[in-house]
C-alpha cells in the first residue's frame, strides 16, 4: 500500500475525476481491461487442481474459484482481467497532500469537497488543492530549501546535529544511499524539496507523467534520471500551457 502526489492539469475541476479514470486499477469502463496470462506456472495449476479439487469440478471452474482466473481452454493457460495502465485503486482531492497550492496574492480556488484525511483539518491561508494555474504561485520556497540543505549535510553528508536543531528534523525511513541514487548531489535534492512537484501528472488530454513506478509501503524505483525527465515535462507544462487551466493536487492509493 503506498500514496503519491499527482497533480491533474484539466479544462475544468469536473474533468479530474475522467481524466483519472483510465489509470484505475478496477475501473468500471471494459475498455480499459485486458486480459492478461496468469503469472502462477500452469503445472502449478494442474498440480493445485488434483490436489484441491472438489468433486465434479472442471478446471475451467476450479481456476475461477481458487484463483480467480479464467482458463483459456484453446491456449491452454489460465488468465486474468487487468487494467495494464492502472495506478491507483483510489483517490481523494488533497489529502495527505492538502494545501500544496500556494495562491498568490487576492486569488481564488475551488477547494472542493473535503478529502478523507483533511476532513478535520482547517483551511490553510493562501493556500488549496484545486486552482487554475495563472493563480497559483510556483516559486521556490526558501525556508524549504535551506531546510533541504541541512536536511542533506546531516542525513547524506554525515554532519553533526547542532545544538539549536531538532534531531527529528532528521529522522527518515531511507538510507543516505537513497537520496545519492535518487538526487545526486544535495543542490538537486533541495530544489526538489523546496519547488512544486507531485510524483506523478496528468495532462488535460489524458497522457500520464511520473517519477517512476511507485511500489509497496512508498518504494518507488525511480532513478535521477527518470526523475529529472518528469520534472522537465512538469516544467514545461507550467510554463508552456494555457494559464486558465486547472491544477488539482490529487492523493493517489495504490
Amino acid at each position: 500500500m503506498s500514496h503519491f502526489s499527482v497533480a491533474v492539469f484539466s479544462y475544468t475541476p469536473d474533468d479530474v475525476e475522467d481524466l483519472l479514470a483510465p489509470y484505475c486499477e478496477s475501473p468500471e469502463n471494459p475498455e480499459y481491461l485486458e486480459f492478461k496470462e496468469a503469472s502462477v506456472p500452469m503445472g502449478e495449476i494442474r498440480s493445485t487442481f488434483e490436489r484441491e479439487k472438489e468433486p465434479g469440478e472442471t478446471l475451467k471452474d476450479f481456476v475461477n474459484r481458487w484463483y480467480g482466473y479464467t482458463y483459456n481452454e484453446k491456449l491452454g493457460v489460465c488468465e486474468y482481467l487487468c487494467n495494464p495502465n492502472a495506478k491507483w485503486d483510489w483517490w481523494e482531492l488533497g489529502g495527505r497532500w492538502s494545501n500544496k497550492l500556494k495562491l498568490k496574492s487576492d486569488c481564488k480556488e475551488n477547494r472542493g469537497s473535503h478529502s478523507l484525511t483533511d476532513s478535520t483539518e482547517l483551511p490553510r491561508d493562501g493556500y488549496c488543492n484545486q486552482a487554475q494555474i495563472k493563480d497559483v504561485d510556483f516559486s521556490m520556497d526558501l525556508k524549504a530549501y535551506n531546510e533541504a540543505i541541512r536536511f542533506w549535510e546531516v542525513v547524506v553528508e554525515g554532519d553533526s546535529i547542532r545544538k539549536n536543531e531538532n534531531p527529528a528534523q532528521f529522522d527518515t525511513f531511507y538510507r543516505r544511499e537513497y537520496y545519492l541514487k535518487q538526487f545526486r548531489d544535495k543542490e538537486r535534492y533541495a530544489r526538489s524539496y523546496a519547488s512544486f512537484t507531485t510524483w506523478a501528472l496528468v495532462t488535460p488530454n489524458g497522457e500520464w507523467y511520473e517519477n517512476g513506478e511507485m511500489g509497496w509501503f512508498g518504494m518507488p524505483n525511480a532513478t535521477d534520471e527518470s526523475r529529472a525527465e518528469y520534472e522537465s515535462v512538469l516544467q514545461r507544462i507550467l510554463s508552456e500551457a494555457d494559464p486558465n487551466l486547472w491544477v488539482s493536487i490529487i492523493d493517489c492509493h495504490i
